[in-house]
C-alpha cells in the first residue's frame, strides 16, 4: 500500500521544496523550534546554536559576544568587557580602568 498522508518535518529541520521526500536538518548558526517548516531561522547576535539539528539559539554569556548566523560566542579581548547576557559587542574600559583576561 502506498503513502496516503505527507509528514511535517521535525523541529530542527526544514524544507521549502515541493515533493520533497526528506528534510534538511538546521545547520550550526540556525534552528527552528517549530515542526512543519520550511526554512531554518538564523540565530541572532549574541546567541548561537552549535549543533545541526537545534531547535533554539542559546544566549551568548557574558564577557562573549557573537554576530548572525554564529555557531559560538567569542571572548572579549583583554581591555573590555561584556556584561550583560546575549551581546554583540564588547565595551573599551573606561579611562583609568583595565582588565587582563578575555572575556
Amino acid at each position: 500500500e502506498g503513502a496516503s498522508v505527507c509528514s511535517s518535518c521535525p523541529r530542527g529541520s526544514a524544507t521549502a521544496a515541493i515533493g520533497s521526500s526528506s528534510c534538511e536538518a538546521c545547520a550550526p548558526g540556525s534552528a527552528q523550534p517549530v515542526s512543519g517548516s520550511t526554512a531554518c531561522e538564523a540565530c541572532e547576535r549574541g546567541s548561537f546554536q552549535t549543533n545541526e539539528g537545534g531547535t533554539a539559539c542559546e544566549d551568548c554569556a557574558r564577557g562573549t559576544i557573537s554576530g548572525n548566523n554564529a555557531s559560538g560566542c567569542e571572548l572579549c579581548p583583554a581591555g573590555s568587557l561584556s556584561s550583560i547576557v546575549r551581546s554583540f559587542s564588547c565595551e573599551l574600559c573606561d579611562p583609568g580602568r583595565y582588565n587582563t583576561q578575555p572575556g
